[in-house]
């Protein structure tokens, strides 16, 4: 990922994820704000994370994310379990 996509307008760096991932505003402003009550306020850190779960999610076999009902919440959760807990034993 190019630290310049950080960097884009909001509506610029939108058009960039839908065009990458095929997310629409309403999964992409869910997915903001997600990382934003996570406590991710930097909004270039929030950026990366926002790409970093798309990457994520999205599955080799397909074109783009599709989320089922209640899948984008467990999605998220899933990657900031991943991402931040360590499991240990």
């Amino acid at each position: 990922m190019s630290n310049h996509i950080l960097h884009f307008t909001d509506l610029s760096f939108f058009h960039y994820c839908h065009k990458k991932f095929r997310v629409n505003r309403g999964v992409f402003n869910t997915i903001d704000e997600w990382f934003y009550n996570k406590g991710e306020v930097n909004i270039l850190q929030r950026r990366k994370h926002m790409i970093k779960f798309l990457a994520f999610v999205t599955n080799d076999e397909t074109e783009y994310v599709k989320f089922g009902p209640g899948g984008l919440s467990t999605k998220l959760i899933q990657y900031w379990e991943e991402t931040y807990c360590l499991v240990t034993t």
